[in-house]
C-alpha cells in the first residue's frame, strides 16, 4: 500500500472457529481493529466482515487473528502489510526489497503438537517451536549477486520466541523499526525481534559465496536459511549513514517526558493458584533462563527449558497479569482514559523476583509510542513503535502518542500470555469529550 491510502477488504471466515483479523500496528479507525468485544463481534464460521483500512504511516506491518492467537496464528494465519512512503526518497536506493517473516513451529513425531480446544497450552512460557521458519520454509533460499544491496523487512510472527538475527560476514545497516525510520541509521551486528516486532535493515553482499541467515542465542546457533551470492561485477558500497530529520523533529517534541514522572505504572506478574501470587519475592524463588537463579538470568529467555511443566500449564490454570501500581487493578479491570493529542508516560516494570520472571513484549493497539529509557538510561536513537520487549528485571519508560481516538486494548504479545488474560483496555477520547 502507499502511505495515505484507504482500502476495503472483504473477509470470509472459512475455519471452524470464531475469529477476527487484527491489523497490527496500523493507526486505523478503532472499529476496524479486529479486537473482539471492543471493536467488533467475532466472525462466526462461514461468516463475513468488511474492513476499511487506512495507512497514515509508512513501514512494515502485519495482520493476524485476535481470537485464540495461540492456535490460529501459530497455524499460519498471518501476513505482512508493506506501506510505501509518500516520498520515494525516504529510504536510500537499493537493488531489491525483501520481506521476511520469521516464526517457529512445534513438531513431535512428525505432527504439529496438538492444541487444546478450550484453553491455551504452554501457557507458562509460551509455545516455543523446534522447527524454525522463514516465510513458511524450513530452509529459506535467496539468490543475489555480488554488489547487490538488499533492504530486508523483518517481522517476528512467533508465539513466544525472540529472534536474534544476523548475516555473519555481512554488516547490517539498521534503518527502520515498527513504524518507519529510526532517527539515525546505524551499523549493527544483529537485530533482536520480540514477538510482533519489526525491523528494517539493509545489507550489501560484497563477496561471492554463501551467507547464512542466523539466529543466535547464548547457547545455540540456528541456520534459518541461506543467501547464495553469485559472482558478478562488484559495485562501490555506500558507507554513508543517513539521518531522518522528520523523525528527529517529531521525537524532539517528546523530550520533556524523559525527566517527567510516569502518569501510569504497570507491573508484570503471574498468578498460579496454590503457588502464591505475583508479588516480588512471593511464591518460589523464580526461574531464569537456562535453569539459573533469577538474579543471574540473562535478559531474554531463548528456549523452553521447563519441559513438561510448561506443556501442562494452561490458560485455565494460571493468569498472567498486568497490574496498575496506583489502584491494584489487574488486566481487564484496568481501563485507562487518555485525551487525544496529550502524550502519556507509562512505566513498565518486570520484576526479577517472584513467580517465573521472563521477558514480555507489550503491544498497544492503534497508537504509536517512543521508548524513552530502559533501566533509567535514555534511549539515544528512537523509532516509532507499537511493541516493546520488557526484559526480566527491567524498567522501561515509554511515552504514548494517543493520536487515534476510540476504544483499544494493550497486551503481552506472547500468544499464550494474552490468552491467559494479560491484557487491558484504554480509551482515547476527543479533547473536552466525556
Amino acid at each position: 500500500m502507499r502511505q495515505g491510502a484507504t482500502i476495503t477488504i472483504e473477509f470470509e471466515n472459512a475455519i471452524d472457529q470464531e475469529t477476527t483479523v487484527h491489523w497490527h500496528g496500523l493507526r486505523l479507525d478503532y472499529r476496524q481493529d479486529g479486537t473482539p468485544g471492543i471493536s467488533q463481534s467475532p466472525v462466526p464460521p462461514g461468516g463475513k466482515h468488511q474492513y476499511t483500512l487506512r495507512f497514515p504511516d509508512d513501514g512494515i506491518y502485519w495482520y493476524h487473528p485476535h481470537i485464540r492467537e495461540d492456535f490460529q496464528q501459530d497455524a499460519g494465519l498471518y501476513g505482512n502489510i508493506w506501506v510505501l512512503p509518500r516520498d520515494p526518497q525516504t529510504y536510500a536506493p537499493v537493488d531489491r526489497e525483501v520481506a521476511l517473516i520469521v516464526d517457529d513451529i512445534l513438531i513431535e513425531n512428525g505432527q504439529q503438537t496438538p492444541y487444546d480446544k478450550d484453553a491455551a497450552t504452554y501457557a507458562l512460557m509460551g509455545r516455543f517451536g523446534n522447527i524454525m521458519l522463514v516465510n513458511g520454509e524450513e530452509q529459506y533460499q535467496l539468490p543475489v549477486r555480488v554488489g547487490e544491496t538488499v533492504r530486508f523487512y523483518l517481522t517476528n510472527a512467533a508465539n513466544a520466541r525472540t529472534f536474534n538475527l544476523s548475516l555473519p560476514g555481512v554488516r547490517l545497516k539498521r534503518v527502520g523499526g515498527d513504524s518507519g525510520r529510526y532517527e539515525r541509521e546505524a551499523y549493527v551486528d544483529s537485530v533482536v525481534l520480540a514477538p510482533s516486532e519489526r525491523v528494517i535493515v539493509e545489507a550489501t553482499f560484497a563477496q561471492p559465496g554463501h551467507v547464512v541467515l542466523t539466529h543466535t542465542t547464548p547457547t545455540r546457533t540456528y541456520a534459518l536459511g541461506q543467501i547464495a551470492v553469485a559472482a558478478g561485477d562488484s559495485k562501490a558500497i555506500s558507507e554513508s549513514l543517513r539521518d531522518s530529520p522528520t523523525v528527529q523533529a517529531e521525537v524532539a517534541a517528546f523530550a520533556p517526558y524523559l525527566q517527567a514522572p510516569p502518569d501510569y505504572t504497570l507491573t508484570v506478574g503471574l498468578d498460579m493458584p496454590g503457588m502464591g501470587g505475583m508479588e516480588a519475592g512471593g511464591g518460589h524463588a523464580g526461574h531464569g533462563g537456562h535453569g539459573q537463579p533469577v538474579a543471574a538470568a540473562p535478559p531474554i529467555e531463548w528456549e523452553d527449558d521447563m519441559g513438561a511443566m510448561n506443556a501442562a500449564a494452561t490458560s485455565a490454570t494460571l493468569r498472567w497479569l498486568l497490574r496498575d501500581q496506583a489502584t491494584g487493578a489487574e488486566n481487564m479491570a484496568i481501563h485507562y482514559r487518555f485525551e487525544r493529542g496529550k502524550p502519556v508516560k507509562i512505566r513498565l516494570i518486570n520484576p526479577a523476583t517472584g513467580m517465573h520472571p521472563m521477558q514480555h513484549p507489550i503491544h498497544f493497539h492503534g497508537q504509536r509510542f517512543l521508548v524513552l529509557a530502559i533501566n533509567g538510561q535514555p534511549v539515544e536513537n528512537r523509532v516509532w513503535k507499537d511493541t516493546v520487549l520488557v526484559p526480566t528485571g527491567a524498567t522501561v519508560d515509554i511515552v504514548l502518542d494517543p493520536s487515534n481516538s476510540g476504544d483499544w486494548m494493550a497486551h503481552c504479545h506472547i500468544a499464550e500470555h494474552l490468552t491467559a488474560g494479560m491484557m487491558f483496555g484504554f480509551q482515547v477520547a476527543e479533547p473536552g469529550g466525556r
